[in-house]
């Protein structure tokens, strides 16, 4: 049987809005099955700041979850958003049925 469903997002590990993120991540998205390593590049998942800055970041699949770590540490005491594009895609081939964007505000600089 062929798999046609396209995958879902259920679950992002930081709050809409949270405050006092960790700068270094990671990051955990979760899905209703497993994602394609494949479909994770730089446009599928990627952070952003409020003045438009992209962050460049890593994803890793770790069974039904993807990771996301900056590259870098993010800015502190800042808005920063976690963008999942609909080009991420299923083992199948099936790309996510709808775009994420999630909010959060790093911890203050140290």
């Amino acid at each position: 049987m062929q798999d046609t469903a396209a995958p879902s997002l259920t679950g992002f590990d930081v709050p809409q809005n949270a405050a006092n993120v960790s700068r270094q991540g990671p990051f955990t998205l979760s899905f209703d099955e497993p994602i394609a390593p494949s479909s994770l590049n730089g446009q599928a998942i990627y952070i952003r700041d409020v003045f438009g800055g992209s962050y460049a970041c890593q994803s890793e699949v770790t069974g039904d979850d993807v990771v996301v770590t900056p590259v870098a540490d993010l800015p502190g005491d800042r808005p920063f958003f976690l963008v999942v594009t609909t080009s991420v895609a299923d083992r199948a081939g099936n790309p996510l049925a709808a775009a994420f964007e999630s909010t959060f505000l790093t911890e203050s600089d140290t």
